[in-house]
């Protein structure tokens, strides 16, 4: 620093350094990491997963500008699709040049202290022998929800993952098993929000498997009536006529019969619940 004049760079340096040799330091990040479990440093065993919102360099206006071009720019594709619509091409071309020289094209607005501001959603895997990270990424996704398997996968080793009740995702959790990595991860669970707090919950109704229905403490059964594939969960009802009789019926739900939603990846979420 003396002979430098106390000259060191600032964090726009770093970070402009950061890009430019993007591969070259996460090479050194990975021999790092490395050299640390040669030296008992980094066990493995357990890795504590978790997020953290950070504010990007880009500005509010500067990505809402982006974001407002690039709405243009589909309007315009679809446009010239339906119709044999006149376009500005000279509009469109500075448009593009414009989007090209935006120095970050993948930020977008995350929730930062109750504020939507810029920002990269950077996941974090620790040791938690030495509490050193193992591995990091920033990702775009605002939620974590969909985050425990690629980050966990990134190790390719067999291990235990700790996290919160933000990355309770049963399918993601049913292929760490797979994988050998064992989540615990606090499971989220819908609850019979109806009446006093007292009804029947998920926990008083009993899944058989053999006959893929649920029964009910009046020993009804609730049938499989649909699926839902995109929020990955499917529909037991219990009949109208039956259930209607049911002595049990006003300590089970106000509704005129009980539904239950099973999650596809139901299995592994109970699994982790026993953890």
């Amino acid at each position: 620093m003396w002979l430098l004049g106390r000259l060191y760079p600032d964090h726009k340096s770093i970070a402009e350094f950061r890009r430019v040799h993007r591969e070259a330091v996460t090479a050194a990040g990975a021999e790092l990491v490395r050299f640390a479990k040669s030296c008992g440093l980094i066990r493995g065993e357990w890795i504590a997963i978790d997020g953290s919102k950070f504010r990007a360099v880009a500005s509010i206006d500067t990505v809402r500008e982006r974001l407002a071009l690039q709405r243009y720019l589909d309007s315009l594709e679809k446009v010239d699709e339906e119709t044999q619509a006149n376009i500005d091409h000279s509009a469109v071309q500075a448009a593009l040049e414009k989007l090209k020289q935006n120095p970050e094209p993948e930020a977008g607005f995350m929730l930062v202290r109750q504020q939507a501001l810029p920002a990269y959603n950077i996941q974090t895997a620790v040791d938690t022998e030495h509490a050193l990270i193992v591995t990091h990424a920033a990702v775009l996704d605002a939620s974590d929800i969909r985050c425990l398997r690629p980050i966990a996968e990134r190790q390719r080793d067999s291990f235990q993952i700790v996290a919160d009740a933000g990355y309770s995702n049963g399918e993601q959790v049913a292929h760490c098993e797979a994988a050998g990595m064992i989540p615990h991860v606090p499971v989220t669970r819908t609850v019979n929000n109806q009446g006093d707090g007292k009804l029947f919950g998920r926990e008083d109704l009993c899944y058989e498997p053999d006959s893929d229905t649920y029964v009910c403490p009046g020993n009804k059964r609730l049938l499989r009536k649909s699926t839902n594939h995109k929020d990955r969960y499917t529909m037991y009802k219990a009949s109208a006529g039956v259930f209607g009789t049911c002595s049990l019926k006003s300590r089970c739900t106000q509704a005129p019969r009980r539904g239950l939603a099973r999650h596809l990846y139901e299995e592994a979420l109970n699994r982790m619940q026993e953890r």
